[in-house]
């Protein structure tokens, strides 16, 4: 009798510890599960906000191409303006900064320069592992100072 009351209360304590853990794990299914319907919710919502913007998108471009006094869009400035070495050869020092930039295009990065009022565009172009075409523009105080014209590094 000694051997059945000690089984019998060790199947009592595992019956108890396995019910807490499928209540454990009842409650993580009922926690995800209403993250799922937040989700779903949430993505219901954005699906509207999507279609209103894009209908609202529609109503100002049908407005905008219908404007008499529309004003065309300017086109997309060139990226191979720099490439082109009669552009480098018209950029002059004592131009204007923004002559310059018209010129060649938009640099692919602006950086400070050796002083306060001085600033350098740079233009280059990754042609292979390793290998750069890069040129640049010194500024100072708004006015071209020396050009670099591009070359292979």
């Amino acid at each position: 009798m000694k051997r059945i009351v000690p089984l019998g209360l060790f199947h009592v304590a595992l019956l108890l510890t396995s019910t807490g853990y499928a209540q454990a794990d009842d409650l993580k299914i009922a926690v995800l599960e209403q993250d799922v319907r937040e989700i779903k919710q949430y993505l219901m919502q954005q699906g509207r906000r999507i279609d209103s913007l894009e209908r609202e998108l529609g109503r100002v471009s049908a407005g905008n191409a219908s404007s008499s006094n529309r004003v065309s869009p300017k086109a997309p400035e060139s990226p191979e303006l720099w490439l082109n070495a009669r552009n480098w050869e018209r950029v002059l020092p004592q131009m204007a900064e923004l002559e310059a930039i018209q010129i060649l295009g938009a640099p692919a990065t602006v950086r400070p320069g050796q002083t306060a009022a001085q600033r350098i565009l740079y233009y280059a172009m990754e042609m292979g592992a390793g290998s750069f075409l890069a040129g640049q523009v010194v500024i100072e105080s708004g006015k071209v100072v020396s050009v670099q014209k591009p070359a292979l590094k």
